[in-house]
């Protein structure tokens, strides 16, 4: 629309009872070419009642005029409110008050030089939050050689396609010497994203596989939940423009002439949490064996799946230890053993009274099994066959398993589970505890289960 039919808009619009601070200042960089860094300006306007009314940004610095036709289609079409002239623009650039002022009179909106502490407080905060790299540093701290490593496994990883040779739900399980299992899934089935993520734990590997599954039948109306709700970091690697990446590593990749993962954009270590983005807790030499191992894998397997993964890859912080599919039972513990208590909400025998039952497991028993050798023996003691088909972290509301059958995982051990601070089964929107309990002495290498009628004789399997 022609800038003098703009301002006759404007000008009959209703005048609001406010001042609007306007502020032009240097914006974050940006890669025009995803090398090279090219400043930016941004021109923002908040109202003297609080809220940030429009922010735009602009390749060239903003003269009297621009910043006239600015606050003009501000006017018609705010980000905060309803469209209205304020009473007032204020502006702490005492060069462009009379070009504005002249540029706004047909407006009627008055323009006055004054402090803009709202908008400098807002423009503060954008800036801090576009600023922010959306990946933290995992490259400046390391040598040169441990970068041009780690981005030669990089290639070697995605040239591989290693998202055709192994299966998008089972997982890799590696381990640093003297450091938990931690577990990736590869990404790049969907088409869409393409690296691994890597999970903390294998408690986490199952939290994330059900994330998508509400806890409650109450809230299936609420659509899917937010996956990343049920974990409390997620690390992995994945593509990303230079621009992504922080000026550190930035500075790194350009120092040392890096060339492009794939599909133009780098391989980068990331680690998010609800603070945002922030260190990874694997060494960069870690993910370089990773991606070697997989990478030649991929590649030897030429069209073919994968079936099998058994490697070890030394580096300067010890051994890297290399499983594939993952069990999940990495961590287990043989000679240690739980007791597994159940509620009295579970178990119907008859007309016959309530029950509890009890088993006990190894350290490295999958839920699933635990659960079919419980219906097993349940059918045995002539009980109906009782309702375990989930599992609940009460503490935060997440799944943590959900099937039939002892072939459904990804599932936790016993052991894993007794780590947590509580677990239970869920019946409906109400919860059933379940408590797991170390044993002192060791017990036998399979699952047995008892019930208890409350107040009667023990029938035990």
């Amino acid at each position: 629309m022609a800038w003098h039919l703009l301002r006759k808009r404007a000008a009959q619009l209703p005048s609001a009872a406010e001042s609007w601070e306007l502020l032009c200042a240097a914006g974050p960089d940006y890669m025009d070419d995803g090398v090279r860094p090219q400043a930016s300006h941004l021109m923002l306007i908040a109202s003297s009642l609080g809220p940030i009314v429009a922010v735009h940004a602009s390749e060239e610095p903003p003269d009297a005029s621009m910043l006239a036709e600015f606050v003009t289609e501000t006017c018609l079409a705010p980000s905060h409110g309803e469209p209205r002239r304020p009473a007032r623009v204020v502006t702490a650039d005492g060069v462009i008050v009379t070009r504005l002022a002249t540029e706004l009179r047909p407006t009627g909106v008055r323009v006055q030089h004054g402090a803009t502490p709202n908008a400098m407080d807002a423009y503060e905060s954008l800036m801090d939050h576009l600023t922010r790299p959306k990946v933290a540093d995992s490259l400046s701290q390391a040598d040169n050689a441990t970068v041009r490593a780690y981005f030669a496994a990089a290639d070697r990883f995605y040239g591989s396609r290693p998202w055709e040779a192994l299966a998008a739900e089972k997982f890799v399980a590696f381990r640093l010497e003297g450091r938990p299992w931690r577990y990736l899934s590869i990404m790049g089935h969907g088409g869409d994203e393409y690296g691994f993520a890597v999970y903390d734990d294998w408690l986490d590997a199952c939290r994330m596989a059900y994330a998508h599954l509400p806890p409650y039948p109450s809230e299936l109306d609420d659509g899917p939940p937010d996956p990343f709700s049920a974990i409390d970091a997620l690390e992995g690697v994945s593509l990303y423009g230079l621009d992504m990446a922080s000026p550190a590593d930035a500075a790194v990749i350009r120092k040392l002439k890096i060339r492009k993962t794939w599909n133009g954009q780098y391989a980068l270590v990331q680690r998010f949490t609800d603070q945002g983005s922030v260190p990874a807790i694997n060494a960069l030499e870690t993910y370089t064996a990773v991606m070697q191992v997989l990478g030649e894998r991929a590649d030897r397997a030429r069209g073919r799946k994968v079936t099998s993964i058994k490697a070890q890859v030394d580096t300067v912080h010890g051994p890297v230890a290399i499983s594939y599919p993952a069990k999940g039972t990495e961590d287990a513990l043989p000679d240690q053993h739980y007791i597994i208590e159940f509620g009295d909400k579970l178990w119907r025998r008859g007309d016959s009274g309530r029950f509890t039952a009890r088993a006990t497991a190894p350290h490295g028993a999958k839920w699933p099994h635990v659960v079919s050798a419980l219906r097993t023996a349940a059918k045995e003691a002539g009980f109906s066959d009782p309702y375990l088909d989930n599992l609940v972290d009460p503490t935060t509301g997440t799944l943590i398993w959900f099937g039939y059958g002892a072939a459904v995982e990804p599932s936790p051990t016993v052991g894993q589970l007794a780590t947590l601070d509580g677990v239970a089964i869920r019946l409906g929107d109400a919860l059933e505890a379940v408590t797991i309990e170390p044993v002192a002495e060791a017990g036998a290498a399979d699952i047995s289960a008892s019930w208890t009628e409350t107040g009667a004789v023990g029938h035990g399997n």
